[in-house]
C-alpha cells in the first residue's frame, strides 16, 4: 500500500479537478466548487462546460466595458488536448452570435486541422512566407466561426514568424468579435511563449488522468516570469458529448469541412450566464459566516 501510495505521489497525475484547483495560481472552470463563505454554487440543470463557463465569464468582465481579449490555448505539455479547448471556447462564442475566428498556431501538432478538415489546406504558413492576403486563406463555417488553417508544411520543419503573424493579427482585429488560437505545449516547443505573447491572454487546458500538475505549475511559473497574462484554466471533460457535426463546402473548395458543437442553444447559454450572474451576486451579498466549533 504504502509502494503504491509513492508511486501515484511521484507520478505527480493529476487525479480530480481538486488537485488543480489546489495547485494553479489562476482561475480554474469547468470545476463546481463551494467558495470561501459557505456558498455553494448551484448545478445547472444542463452541465455547463469549462470553455462554457469560462467564456461566461470573459462576457460579464465585457459587459463592465472591456473589450472581448484575444485568447491563445496552451497547455504544459504535447498530448494535452488543446485543440478541443480552442474549439469549444470558439463554438462557445459562436452560439451567442459573436463573430469568431478560430486561429490555428500549433506547429507541432496537425489534431485541428485534421478534426477540422482543413489539413492540407493553405494557411498562415503560406500567408507568412508569400506575403498572401489573410482573407483570402479563411474558410467558412455556417457555425458563424471563420477558421484561419496553419497550413501545409509539407514535411518541413514549420515555424511562424512572429512579426509578420502580428501584422496578420492586426488586420483581423477589426473583422471579429472574438479571436480564439491554439498554440504549441509551452514546456515541448522553445517558441511556444513567443507565440502566445502575440495574443491577448492564454488559456490552459488539463485532463484529469493525463496532465500533471508539477507540470502546470511550471508552466505557471514560465508565464508568470515572461510577463504574460492568463485567463485560466480550463479542464477538459472527456465524458462530454462533442456529437453535432457540420460540414459546410467553402465557395471554390472541393473539400467539406467539418466542425464540431456541443448540444446547447442560445437560450441555454444565456441561462446559464443569467444564472451564473445571480449566484455571485447572492454570494457577495451574504455575510461571512466562520465555521462553528464543537465545544466537546
Amino acid at each position: 500500500v504504502l509502494g503504491t501510495g509513492y508511486a501515484e505521489w511521484r507520478s505527480c497525475t493529476i487525479r480530480q479537478t481538486a488537485d488543480i484547483v489546489e495547485n494553479s495560481h489562476f482561475s480554474v472552470f469547468g470545476v463546481v466548487e463551494p467558495i470561501a463563505n459557505g456558498f455553494a454554487r448551484r448545478t445547472p440543470s444542463r452541465h455547463m462546460s469549462g470553455a462554457q463557463e469560462a467564456v461566461s465569464q470573459i462576457l460579464l468582465s465585457a459587459k463592465h466595458g472591456l473589450s472581448i481579449p484575444s485568447l491563445i490555448v496552451a497547455s504544459a505539455t504535447q498530448n494535452e488536448p488543446r485543440h478541443k479547448v480552442a474549439r469549444d471556447l470558439a463554438i462557445a462564442f459562436a452560439a451567442l452570435h459573436y463573430k469568431t475566428l478560430l486561429v490555428d498556431l500549433d506547429t507541432t501538432s496537425t489534431r485541428l486541422g485534421t478534426e477540422l478538415g482543413c489539413a492540407e489546406s493553405p494557411g498562415l504558413l503560406e500567408i507568412c512566407s508569400r506575403n498572401l492576403v489573410a482573407k483570402s486563406q479563411i474558410r467558412k463555417s455556417n457555425q458563424g466561426i471563420d477558421i484561419l488553417p496553419l497550413g501545409s508544411n509539407q514535411g518541413k520543419d514549420a515555424r511562424i514568424n512572429p512579426t509578420r503573424f502580428a501584422n496578420v493579427l492586426k488586420g483581423l482585429q477589426h473583422d471579429y468579435q472574438a479571436i480564439v488560437a491554439v498554440g504549441p505545449s509551452v514546456l515541448d516547443c522553445s517558441e511556444g511563449l513567443l507565440i502566445a505573447a502575440l495574443l491577448d491572454q492564454i488559456v490552459f487546458t488539463v485532463s484529469s488522468g493525463e496532465s500533471r500538475w508539477n507540470e502546470l505549475a511550471q508552466t505557471e511559473h514560465a508565464v508568470l516570469r515572461a510577463g504574460l497574462s492568463c485567463f485560466g484554466t480550463v479542464v477538459n471533460c472527456q465524458h462530454q458529448c462533442q456529437t453535432v457535426q457540420l460540414s459546410c463546402l467553402d465557395e471554390g473548395s472541393p473539400h467539406p469541412m467539418y466542425i464540431s458543437q456541443d448540444e446547447c442553444s442560445e437560450t441555454d447559454i444565456r441561462n446559464d450566464l443569467s444564472a451564473i450572474e445571480t449566484e455571485v451576486r447572492q454570494a457577495m451579498t451574504q455575510p461571512s459566516q466562520s465555521p462553528q466549533l464543537d465545544a466537546t
